[in-house]
Parts: structure tokens; C-alpha cells; sequence
């Protein structure tokens, strides 16, 4: 269950970054047509992480390839979740490649190539925050994903690179 979990804000974190061109105003942002890598660690529900996060450039109407892979915890080491091209969905432990359940290959539908954000404000650090489906994520002047929380914790970008097309 702690799993799910997981994934599931890991999940929130990549919905995150499709408001990466982030500017103060509550229209549709445009997230995951540009390529990315992210270095993210966080806290869920009392567990320490930190992964990879890079994306690839998305075919004429399809959806964007997504790789995450796991550095720590220990248990989670190694461990790679992706979505491809084609829209399927797998994790690769060691040699072992399985497909993603419908619980599992359900989170990466969390990144539509647009989203409607609910609020927009810029904090007192001088940070964006917009909310979107009880979540916060935070960007930096420049649009720079930050961080993301939500009830159950918290991930915090470490290292952003976006890769043009």
C-alpha cells in the first residue's frame, strides 16, 4: 500500500512539472511537450526517496515517454518505472522487465499535455504556487519546478534541465 502510495505523489510530482512555463494567470499551462530531466528527492508518508525523472520528445499525437528511476530508499534502489510511446506502462527490477498494473499505469494518464490550474499566487519567497486537484506546486521565477506537497508529503526538485525540441 505504501508502494501505491508513492507512486502515486511520485506521479503528482511529474503532473507537476507540465506547469514548468508557469506565469501568474489561471489558464491551461502547456506541460509535457517539451522534453526533461529532474533529480527529485522528497517524503511520503514518513519514507525518503529520491529518483530520475526524464522524459522524451512526444510523437504527433501521442503521448510523452516518461523513465523514472529510483536511488534511494534501498528497496527501491534500481528500480525504474516507465511509460512508452505507445502509451504502455512498465517496471524494470534488475534484469526483470513487468508490465505496470491498472493502478500503477493509471498515474502516468495524471499528465495531459495541458491543465487547467485552480489557483495561481505568488508566495512571500517569491515563489509561483499553483493548486491543482488539493496540490501545491511551487516554481521559481524562471518557472523552474520546485517543489510539490501534498497532504500525505513533499517532493523538492533538486536539479531541472529542460531539453529543447
Amino acid at each position: 500500500m505504501k508502494k501505491r502510495f508513492f507512486f502515486l505523489f511520485l506521479s503528482l510530482f511529474l503532473f507537476a512539472t507540465s506547469f514548468a512555463g508557469c506565469r501568474q494567470s489561471a489558464e491551461a499551462f502547456d506541460g509535457f511537450r517539451q522534453p526533461f530531466t529532474a533529480f527529485v528527492e522528497g517524503d511520503l508518508n514518513g519514507t525518503g526517496f529520491s529518483a530520475e525523472i526524464k522524459t522524451e520528445e512526444a510523437e504527433q499525437g501521442g503521448v510523452m515517454p516518461i523513465t523514472v528511476t529510483f536511488y534511494a530508499p534501498e528497496g527501491l534502489c534500481g528500480t525504474i518505472l516507465r511509460r512508452l510511446a505507445d502509451g504502455r506502462a512498465e517496471m524494470v527490477v534488475g534484469a526483470t522487465t513487468l508490465p505496470l498494473t491498472a493502478n500503477f499505469s493509471a498515474l502516468f494518464d495524471l499528465f495531459p499535455p495541458t491543465v487547467k490550474a485552480e489557483k495561481v499566487s505568488l508566495t512571500a519567497e517569491g515563489f509561483t504556487r499553483v493548486e491543482a486537484g488539493g496540490v501545491a506546486f511551487f516554481f521559481l521565477p524562471d518557472g523552474t519546478p520546485y517543489a510539490v506537497e501534498t497532504p500525505k508529503g513533499s517532493i523538492r526538485v533538486t536539479r531541472f534541465t529542460q531539453t529543447s525540441l
